[in-house]
């Protein structure tokens, strides 16, 4: 949400101002010369951080995420990062994710220029266009924030509005407002421009205490930070809390820096993670203090000589020609797989199990929903015959899914094997009767429609699964173990013959391609078994759910001692003499993993003596 703020400040602030004073004096743009200024105001800090981001995947990052950190950089530099990770998701930008949001800020200020020439003929208008757009941009966006969550967020068409505001107010401080009716209004309400500043921040204030990852954005939300800095825009500099408070020389400075920080902010909050770092208060001021550090840096250093110098163009066609270099090795390293090839083959599949970790095995968006999907996007292909076996959870009890479908007792090949097989899962969604806090939106109804799926096909065993020390908390003593009970007998009650609960997948500290990758690193070899960055949450949470079962019924499968020994976790499979990792990341099963466990607790899964 701040990030929209500074979009609205900066559109306001620049772009429409320049370009409507240069068309009010002349009747025309050069375009050159406004794509110039505009590259010099973006490109060289943020190829200063995309140079530092891409240095550090290419020799220090781990190799299970280089690729993608690397494939990234053209569409971060092309300004396309918005309709990248509307496709691929969250963290499919890696350390530079954040900047889809300039994406939409940039795909708008190459239209509008070429839609106020467009226009100009008819400029008497123009009031009213920009408001049909306007109107049209957020009418879509509410229509669609569910429906098409994804898309509504990410893409210019539905956020475009934010930036129509700041442009219609723009027009108003260059042409005042049009007719004399709407003129008077302005006058009389002049005096009342300390009370808009107020109200401006009373919305503001009122976006940061009721947002929250619960609430559908941006939709109608959106409007209390965009109409709450068009308010405080409009009372201008004048106002008391304008004059006195964002005046003042420390806000003042944090504004001059909002670019820079809003780079450089995201890869340092994200690099002690990547070093297994605990992100705790301490961390995060340090990391927030050597963020406005590198932002102060960049503007004094960087940014302010080069927009100073007397080349403006030539500087930015060079900048833009850099940007292509950069861009296009991103593209080659990426076609490499992050130069993956530097490794021996049996290392080659751990290291990149992790960048390639897309969900796909599990029928993601199909059977598997994400964050933001319901139920009505379940496929066809998710229900079974009658009798079979239905599974139901969150991404682990998704993760069960490629084992299971390999050794169903059907011998027959391909999706005559899925016949007896359904499939509903959600992302962050267990399948508790009420689901915890942390739960994906919509998680209630697709639990409600797995068990109305479960009535209608009469499985005869239920399979349950679920990351269940996510939804804990402190410890194993909060897990929601009473809904699972309650689950229990919800499906006895549908009058399932078999009810099989699964305990908690081994799960580690980091992602498990990399431990692998560090421990290769040191020794040389790639083990079978390993006790290293093991987390101990999990058997915690294993134990928990094995004690709350007791008496129910149900039969309870651990994963823990399907794969676990003395010896350590089961972490790789060889495959063809291949060893391929047990988990995409700190617990989320490969195809190979969920074929070893589901092998392992096979004669329980499937009631074989």
């Amino acid at each position: 949400m701040l990030t929209e703020l500074r979009h609205l400040r900066d559109h306001l602030a620049w772009a429409d101002d320049a370009v409507l004073r240069e068309l009010a004096g002349a009747g025309r743009v050069r375009l050159g010369a406004f794509y110039a200024r505009r590259g010099l105001r973006l490109f060289p800090a943020l190829l200063l951080v995309v140079g530092c981001v891409a240095a550090y995947a290419l020799w220090f990052g781990p190799e299970s995420s280089r690729a993608r950190d690397l494939g990234a950089l053209p569409y971060v530099l092309g300004y396309v990062g918005n309709w990248y990770r509307a496709v691929e998701g969250f963290g499919s930008l890696g350390l530079l994710d954040h900047t889809w949001t300039l994406s939409v800020e940039e795909q708008f200020y190459l239209l509008w220029p070429l839609m106020l020439l467009a226009a100009w003929r008819w400029r008497k208008h123009l009031p009213l266009i920009v408001l049909a757009l306007l109107l049209l941009s957020f009418a879509l966006n509410v229509i669609w924030v569910v429906a098409k969550a994804k898309g509504t967020f990410f893409l210019l068409p539905t956020r475009a509005w934010e930036l129509l505001i700041g442009a219609a107010l723009a027009q108003v401080m260059v042409f005042g407002l049009p007719g004399d009716h709407w003129q008077r209004l302005a006058r009389r309400l002049q005096p009342h421009r300390n009370a808009a500043a107020w109200l401006g921040v009373a919305l503001i204030g009122a976006a940061l205490a009721l947002l929250d990852k619960g609430k559908h954005f941006p939709g109608w939300w959106a409007l209390l930070p965009t109409v709450g800095t068009a308010m405080l825009l409009a009372a201008g500099p004048q106002a008391w809390f304008n004059r006195r408070v964002l005046s003042h020389k420390v806000l003042v400075f944090y504004g001059s820096i909002s670019y820079p920080l809003y780079l450089w902010h995201w890869p340092l909050l994200v690099f002690p993670l990547l070093l297994g770092w605990e992100l705790d208060a301490p961390m995060r001021v340090l990391v927030l203090s050597a963020s406005v550090a590198l932002a102060a840096l960049t503007l004094e250093y960087i940014e302010r000589p080069l927009r100073a110098n007397a080349w403006g163009p030539r500087t930015a066609t060079a900048l833009c020609a850099v940007m292509l270099c950069i861009g296009a090795a991103g593209l080659a390293l990426q076609a490499s797989d992050g130069l993956l090839a530097r490794y021996p083959k049996d290392v080659q599949s751990i290291a990149k199990a992790e960048f390639g970790f897309d969900y796909g095995e599990y029928r993601s968006s199909r059977c598997f929903l994400d964050l933001e999907q319901g139920p009505a996007q379940f496929a066809s292909e998710c229900a079974a015959s009658r009798g079979g076996t239905l599974l139901w959870g969150d991404s682990h009890a998704a993760s069960l899914f490629p084992g299971l479908a390999a050794a169903m007792p059907a011998a027959a090949a391909g999706a005559e094997r899925l016949q007896h097989l359904s499939q509903y899962t959600k992302a962050r969604c267990p399948p508790l009767m009420q689901p915890p806090i942390g739960s994906s939106r919509g998680c209630a109804e697709s639990n409600a429609f797995a068990l109305r799926q479960v009535a209608a096909t009469a499985p005869r065993t239920v399979v349950l699964g679920g990351h269940w020390s996510f939804y804990g908390g402190a410890g194993a003593e909060s897990l929601p173990l009473a809904e699972l009970r309650r689950s229990v007998q919800a499906l006895q009650a549908l009058g399932v013959p078999r009810i099989i609960v699964m305990g908690h997948l081994p799960t580690w500290t980091a992602p498990l391609p990399r431990v692998l990758l560090t421990a290769w690193r040191q020794s040389g070899v790639v083990s079978e078994r390993s006790l290293l960055a093991l987390d101990a949450r999990a058997v915690a949470a294993d134990s928990a759910v094995r004690r709350a079962l007791q008496g129910t019924g149900a039969l309870f499968i651990s994963p823990i001692d399907a794969l676990c020994n003395t010896a350590g976790c089961l972490v790789t499979q060889l495959r063809n003499g291949v060893a391929h990792p047990m988990a995409h990341d700190e617990s989320h099963l490969t195809a190979a993993g969920s074929d070893a466990l589901v092998q392992r607790s096979r004669a329980r899964l499937f009631n074989e003596s």
